[in-house]
């Protein structure tokens, strides 16, 4: 993928800069200084929205949209249009969805940005997320856990076979922390694989495999394929399906080490997720079948760990709305352990 290098940005440009200027320059000022911006408040997403009488940009941190700045209406086809052709998508195209990607440098920091175009009754929306490899530190003992939590979970990932499932809304750190743990186990001994949507983290020495919806490349058949290369630990991006999650219970069942992530509310999420993979119920031999009714969900020692970090207030700039920065929520987390071990593992990222 080409870089698009981005220099950074102090300040956004005025609105006569934007609609007076004869060239597109006063828009790639503010697109540049939108994701500076960004980067600096660690958000995981930029929305720009068309109303029809305002457009609107917002950035997601820590899990809350906030409002940042309203560009005069008449820009959003001028921004819209600039930011497909940095994802290479089609400008012309505006009757349907379209998902596209870019790889930006941006004061010396690898940003990834994935694309997701949507059409509205006042035109296209837009959503950037982002994604700063430099700021992530892909090890479990940065990810905010209590010492006691890490232990268990560093047990866990040792075990030669079963399934964990880390669950939790979307950026609530599911990726970085099964990427955390797979860096925990990359060793010469282990052949670890994975297949994913996209790959968000490439690591040394272990085999990353992207799914490809335009050829048929699906989760469940990726999965397959992986099986027949000798893995040791497998990593599924996300169980979307009964098929995908039938495939990684046999995975589980014959010796392989099987990680994954499920889009839930809470630890417990996954056991009304499980109900709709009804096919999966018969992967189990019987003498397992108890403890999917029961003892799978009854924790044995349920730990939570959740702190509150102090407020502070975000500074004021030019065309912004101070709001209060509530820290990041790494800071909570809950393990359930089955009693049944080395079977299936739910840890709760929210």
């Amino acid at each position: 993928m080409k870089w698009i290098f981005i220099p950074w940005q102090k300040s956004y440009p005025t609105a006569d800069d934007l609609l007076d200027a004869d060239d597109d320059a006063p828009i790639i000022r503010l697109i540049n200084a939108m994701l500076t911006e960004a980067i600096k408040d660690k958000a995981s997403d930029i929305h720009i929205e068309t109303y029809e009488r305002h457009l609107q940009i917002r950035f997601r941190v820590d899990g809350v949209l906030r409002e940042i700045l309203r560009p005069q209406r008449r820009l959003a086809s001028l921004l819209i249009s600039r930011i497909k052709v940095m994802a290479r998508l089609d400008i012309a195209e505006k009757r349907i969805p379209q998902d596209g990607r870019m790889a930006l440098r941006i004061g010396g920091r690898a940003i990834d940005v994935r694309v997701s175009t949507l059409p509205s009754n006042y035109g296209e929306r837009i959503v950037l997320r982002l994604l700063d490899k430099n700021s992530v530190s892909l090890d479990l003992a940065a990810l905010g856990m209590s010492s006691h939590n890490r232990r268990q979970i560093d047990e866990l990932i040792q075990r030669p076979h079963g399934i964990i499932l880390v669950t939790g809304p979307t950026g609530s750190g599911k990726s970085t922390t099964l990427y955390a743990a797979l860096s925990r186990l990359n060793a010469s001994e282990r052949n670890i694989m994975t297949v994913e949507d996209p790959i968000e983290y490439e690591l040394e020495g272990i085999g990353q495999t992207q799914v490809n919806p335009k050829v048929d490349m699906t989760f469940a058949r990726g999965l397959r394929a992986i099986l027949r290369q000798d893995p040791d630990v497998v990593l599924v991006g996300e169980i979307r399906d009964s098929e995908t999650a039938q495939i990684a219970v046999q995975a589980s069942l014959t010796g392989h080490l099987v990680l994954s992530t499920l889009h839930t509310n809470s630890a417990l999420g996954p056991y009304r997720g499980c109900r709709i993979w009804a096919s999966s119920l018969f992967c189990f031999p019987p003498h397992y079948w108890p403890c999917w009714h029961s003892d799978w969900f009854v924790p044995s020692a349920p730990i939570v760990a959740k702190r509150t970090p102090p407020i502070r207030s975000w500074p004021i700039r030019w065309g912004f709305y101070p709001e209060p920065h509530y820290g990041s929520r790494k800071d909570a987390h809950s393990v359930i352990l089955p009693v049944t071990v080395g079977v299936l593992v739910f840890m709760s990222c929210c």
